[in-house]
């Protein structure tokens, strides 16, 4: 059977956010549909473009939370 795969499916295959059987469909299809693969391919070249960022919550952020689950955080005016 032959599916038609949009391009949310094929970033959802390069992020890892498919199941495993999705993922062999999709790579199944790679290697027997040329303009699939060349979309994915364009796909993946622009997804290693994108800058690597990582953010972290500041340290008093963190404390809050914590606080706030023992019961312990003071209500702020």
């Amino acid at each position: 059977m032959k599916h038609s795969y949009t391009e949310e499916k094929l970033i959802q295959l390069i992020y890892g956010e498919c199941d495993i059987f999705e993922r062999l469909e999709i790579e199944d299809s790679l290697q027997n549909d040329l303009c699939l693969r060349e979309n994915y391919d364009e796909l993946y070249k622009t997804y290693h473009k994108l800058p690597k960022v990582k953010f972290a919550p500041k340290a008093s952020t963190i404390n809050n939370i914590l606080m706030y689950g023992k019961g312990t955080l003071e209500a702020m005016c």
